[in-house]
């Protein structure tokens, strides 16, 4: 969940219109590259895209040729259903990005950096976004779908403010929530984003847990994904809270997983 919600959701805001009629890049410092991949805008700068048909979308991608398709899966997003599948060509990125969007019709815009290109675009209510990475000669992506109809986005600004922890400082953006229920309790993760340092995301944090109650723990032999993630751990009446602090371009993140214990 840490990885896919994240990355999922964070697709669905990086892009942005672009202002003339042919796609144009953004790049955005938080989006980082991987390798070199300099053709990615001549090949998408004079594409020409047709309007999209009547044929549902996940019919049409199973017909872009030299690309395959992993089953579609679907997880929910502060309540609205998002859908998103895994692909893998033997294009490389910039090759595969327009045979999406000419084979397709429902990619419009593009942003890239070296090794990464996003492609968005709406079919009827739905928001897609397509991103490409390179993997050895070819390339390896998600294309996920989410709907942008207004009852919903009214939902999901209701049900991310349900969601807020309550000792999270208000400025702290929930980007993705999960809860899942098992034999040993059950297990919400959430992860936020601040405009703050680590140390300042932290040390607000520590002192709204400490002003409801809450009580440092141990935190063990966790393993770390990166040297400069801070990981903290509390507990308070049968539950047990991991934070996992890292920083991010123009501020930080914290990683949240609330275990109640039965």
């Amino acid at each position: 969940m840490r990885a896919i919600e994240l990355s999922i959701a964070a697709r669905h805001r990086c892009v942005r219109r672009a202002k003339g009629p042919e796609p144009r890049p953004r790049q955005r410092p938080a989006c980082l590259p991987i390798k070199a991949c300099a053709a990615a805008l001549s090949w998408l700068a004079g594409l020409g895209v047709p309007a999209a048909g009547t044929m549902a979308p996940d019919l049409i991608l199973a017909h872009v040729p030299r690309v395959s398709w992993q089953p579609p899966q679907e997880i929910r997003s502060f309540g609205l259903p998002m859908t998103w599948r895994g692909m893998h060509s033997s294009l490389a990125p910039a090759q595969a990005a327009r045979a999406l969007a000419e084979h397709t019709g429902i990619f419009r815009r593009a942003w890239a950096t070296p090794g990464r290109i996003v492609l968005s675009g709406t079919h009827g209510a739905t928001h897609w976004v397509a991103e490409l990475l390179a993997e050895g000669r070819g390339s390896t992506g998600v294309v996920s779908s989410l709907s942008l109809d207004a009852s919903g986005l009214r939902r999901v600004q209701d049900t991310r403010a349900a969601l807020h922890m309550d000792w999270m400082p208000p400025q702290a953006y929930l980007r993705a929530s999960h809860a899942s229920e098992g034999p040993g309790g059950r297990v919400q993760q959430q992860i936020y984003a601040a405009p703050w340092p680590v140390a300042g995301l932290r040390a607000r944090v520590e002192e709204r847990l400490q002003a409801r109650g809450w009580l440092r723990a141990a935190v063990g032999a966790i393993p770390k994904a990166r040297n400069d993630e801070v990981v903290r751990a509390w507990h308070k009446n049968g539950r047990s809270l991991l934070l996992t602090f890292v920083p991010l371009a123009g501020g930080s993140a914290v990683y949240v997983r609330l275990d109640h214990v039965p």
